[in-house]
């Protein structure tokens, strides 16, 4: 009677069945006689013996089939039984990865070893309700009407000198007055102003826009001559007229300044600087602007009343560039915005001047035409805040109008002065704070 032999530990039994499970695979499957194979009922007699570090020559079978009038078993591979007598192999032991820090929001440039632990998933942000589409996605708005409350004060060529209190009699003035108080001028206050405009998204990328703007600036100054002695004299009569030698007692002025414009625009993503909390839009288009600009003057004292009147307008057309930047919180919505825009303004200034007094009518009229190239720069800053859904925005800042290369009232009533109009050419500036309302669907 044979002994059944011990039953072994799992790891020998492990062992014995990767070293069979080799052999058989790295080498051609043969078929073996009977008298080849002893078959064994529970681990194999060899297979114990190795497992317990002994050796045992086993017949090896050669390449060459041995005829045999029937095809002799295949080779069975051990069973085993572990302490538990499950049956289920014992695994293997874990190979771990150099530990990496991984950022969870962008993916590793070069994964681990296959036999380290895998690259985890790339994560998504975090979901904000104030996220916006960057770069090729769906516009969050198809429409968005805008208004804009002004109030920019007119500065540089809107401003008119008229009339300087100094010393003398009223008829004649000396040829040398000596100044007493300071110039009297036209100079605007703030005024409130108004744009609105209209966008409409036909690509994710881009949008057509247009925009008004309406500016309109009264001013009106007076002085008096000084008590106890003084007369005013004029600064803007031409000095051909008796009123250019004469002392009034009273003077006056009123300036009329009408700024309108009208801007047709395509403004689209520049795509290296757009993501969800930032963008960054150029501007292409067209500009229409029209300035009209008109100043009265009356001096008069116990005899002669005198009257003088400028207009000038302007209306041109032109190209219009532009960049708008904007700077998103990432968790609320408050934000930060700069525009800036570059237009040449191609067109036509129609100048007249006109001088009159109560005795001789009209004693000097002149009108001048000119064609020229206005640059105009404006430029915004200004802090603002976007609803969740971006449906609605509210923002403030504050702006500069810069318009170059103009015909003013001021340096017109020198040219008329002079006679010289070729170096009659002006700055005018509008500044102040801004306020919109924006609502996009």
């Amino acid at each position: 009677m044979i002994a059944r032999p011990k039953r072994l530990s799992v790891t020998a039994c492990f062992a014995a069945c990767l070293l069979i499970a080799a052999s058989v695979h790295a080498q051609p499957r043969v078929r073996l006689t009977q008298r080849d194979v002893t078959t064994v009922s529970g681990p194999s007699k060899s297979a114990v013996q190795l497992a317990q570090g002994t050796t045992t020559t086993t017949p090896r079978a050669t390449t060459t089939t041995p005829a045999a009038p029937q095809s002799a078993p295949i080779v069975p591979v051990p069973s085993y039984t572990d302490a538990t007598g499950s049956g289920t192999l014992p695994a293997l032991p874990t190979l771990t990865a150099p530990s990496v820090n991984f950022d969870p929001y962008t993916c590793p440039p070069e994964c681990p070893p296959a036999y380290a632990t895998p690259c985890p998933p790339t994560l998504a942000a975090p979901a904000s309700p104030y996220a916006t589409p960057g770069y090729n996605q769906t516009p969050a708005y198809r429409v968005r009407l805008y208004g804009d409350i002004m109030f920019l004060q007119p500065s540089g060529g809107a401003i008119t000198d008229y009339a300087i209190p100094v010393s003398g009699a009223v008829i004649p003035l000396p040829d040398s007055p000596v100044p007493l108080g300071p110039v009297s001028g036209t100079n605007p206050a703030y005024t409130p102003g108004f744009r609105a405009g209209l966008g409409v998204r036909m690509t994710p990328m881009g949008e057509w826009a247009g925009m008004v703007t309406y500016l309109k600036a009264d001013t009106n100054n007076s002085v008096e001559a000084l008590p106890g002695g003084g007369v005013l004299e004029s600064l803007v009569f031409h000095p051909g007229t008796p009123a250019a030698h004469a002392g009034f007692l009273d003077a006056s002025a009123n300036s009329s300044l009408t700024l309108i414009m009208g801007d047709l625009e395509y403004r689209g993503m520049v795509p290296n600087y757009t993501g969800p909390y930032q963008t960054l839009d150029f501007v292409l288009g067209a500009r229409y602007a029209q300035l009209d600009q008109d100043f009265s003057a009356q001096f008069s004292n116990a005899v002669t009343i005198e009257n003088m009147n400028t207009s000038i307008n302007f209306k041109g057309a032109g190209l219009r560039l532009g960049l708008e930047g904007e700077r998103r919180n990432q968790r609320c919505g408050f934000l930060v915005y700069g525009r800036g825009y570059a237009s040449f303004v191609t067109g036509q200034f129609s100048s007249t001047f006109t001088q009159q007094d109560n005795f001789a009518g009209t004693v000097a009229n002149t009108s001048w035409t000119d064609d020229r190239i206005v640059p105009i720069l404006d430029l915004e800053l200004g802090l603002g805040w976007r609803s969740p859904r971006e449906r609605f925005m509210l923002s403030a800042g504050y702006m500069v109008s810069a318009w170059y290369n103009i015909v003013s009232n001021e340096e017109f009533i020198r040219s008329v002065q002079s006679g010289t109009y070729n170096n009659c050419k002006d700055t005018m500036v509008f500044d102040g704070p801004v306020a919109r309302a924006e609502v996009r669907f």
